[in-house]
């Protein structure tokens, strides 16, 4: 059971992510370089996603499976980029979508997993989702931020308090687990509201 949900998270996340260049890029190119930002640390860095993956819970085998399976899709994206690039595609769009893509693509293969993630979700996803709702709602991105700060500081207090509600767990362990399964529970309401959101642009 938490593999089949790892990998409908990854999958979903996928299109979920693309989302970010949906008025920037066309279709097949945001699907392209949001499956290399999903999996494209499994090219260089395959032991960490499987030391992620085996403190999921995730079998070893099952494992291996995902993470190869993760290393194709990057591939496959890398091809479809690069097929972009050659075609020229890119000299029709923002020039700041070009360092993007460069910046994403260099992240996620050259950094830490959880590294590049955490840069992705703080610096680049999040960012542009605060724009989108004060776009939206026209209000100004510092209120959205003011807004956004309570709960930003709850949940950063709380994951300090890790350590001490768990005292005798595998604290790394604990911190995958908790991670990644509180985003699964998390991330699906919020994809499916978003998604919602961009179809019918409900203010």
């Amino acid at each position: 059971f938490p593999t089949v949900c790892l990998v409908l998270f990854l999958l979903i996340s996928i299109f979920h992510f693309a989302s970010d260049w949906r008025n920037s890029l066309q279709f097949s190119t945001s699907i392209a370089l949001a499956a290399l930002v999903i999996c494209g640390p499994a090219v260089f860095y395959a032991n960490s996603i499987l030391h992620i993956f085996e403190g999921l819970m995730i079998g070893t085998e099952s494992a291996k499976n995902i993470a190869q399976i993760m290393l194709i899709i990057a591939v496959s994206a890398s091809v479809v980029l690069l097929v972009n690039v050659l075609q020229g595609y890119f000299t029709t769009v923002r020039f700041w979508i070009r360092y993007e893509l460069l910046g994403l693509a260099l992240s996620s293969l050259l950094m830490p997993p959880l590294v590049h993630f955490v840069l992705y979700f703080c610096l680049l996803h999040a960012l542009k989702h605060m724009y989108d709702f004060a776009d939206c709602q026209q209000v100004s991105l510092k209120k959205v931020f003011v807004i956004s700060a309570p709960v930003v500081s709850l949940t950063a207090i709380l994951s300090l308090m890790i350590p001490y509600f768990f005292p005798n767990t595998n604290f790394e362990s604990s911190i995958y687990r908790i991670i990644f399964i509180s985003l699964f529970g998390l991330t699906m309401a919020h994809m499916l509201v978003i998604s919602y959101w961009h179809k019918y642009g409900i203010k």
